[in-house]
């Protein structure tokens, strides 16, 4: 059997010894790895969204504008409906789409993570205002009248976004509660509180 010199040996050791360490940092969480369009519209008379991403994310205190271009005027909803500022514009680009409207999202914080929606105005005035949820713009989409793009804020002061819910529950009944963080990568664990 052959012997390796000491002077081969401690270095291959330590090589083998980094690769298995643990301290190798982890991947950073990649939110759209294959940048899916899946919801940025513009298929059949859907609205186009910019950015074409089904969620983007962005720092905090840093500022984007997300827009939608359409064959008809639109609007925007979002559950975070105060934090919107809304501007309107004409598609000379595109003459298929000629109308055009913009949502600026200035010096974002966690409040500001939410689904955002571009929706044809024929649909959207069709709708009450206390029926104006997420689950009737994801059937808009679904049904090409609208688009939509998920934002994410990398805020390191807050990980969750408050929801502003009182939730009750009856005992012995099925509740949900609310939980949305704030960055996709969070991980979420609900612990009892006990009184003492």
């Amino acid at each position: 059997m052959a012997m390796l010199p000491r002077w081969i040996l401690l270095p291959l050791l330590l090589i083998l010894r980094i690769s298995w360490s643990d301290a190798v940092p982890l991947q950073q969480f990649s939110p759209d790895p294959d940048d899916s369009i899946e919801n940025c519209g513009g298929e059949n008379g859907a609205p186009l969204m910019t950015p074409c991403k089904s969620a983007i994310i962005l720092d905090a205190q840093t500022s984007t504008t997300l827009k939608c271009e359409g064959d008809e005027p639109m609007s925007w909803w979002t559950s975070q409906s105060q934090y919107v500022h809304v501007k309107s514009f004409n598609n000379t680009e595109d003459p298929a789409r000629p109308f055009g409207t913009s949502v600026d999202l200035i010096e974002v914080t966690a409040d500001y993570v939410a689904a955002y929606y571009c929706v044809k105005n024929s649909k959207f005035s069709q709708i009450a205002k206390e029926e104006q949820s997420d689950e009737v713009m994801i059937e808009l989409v679904n049904q090409g009248y609208a688009s939509s793009i998920y934002v994410y804020v990398n805020d390191p002061d807050t990980k969750l976004v408050d929801s502003h819910n009182v939730v009750t529950a009856r005992q012995y009944t099925d509740v949900v509660i609310p939980c949305k963080p704030a960055m996709p990568d969070t991980e979420c664990c609900w612990r009892p509180v006990m009184e003492k």
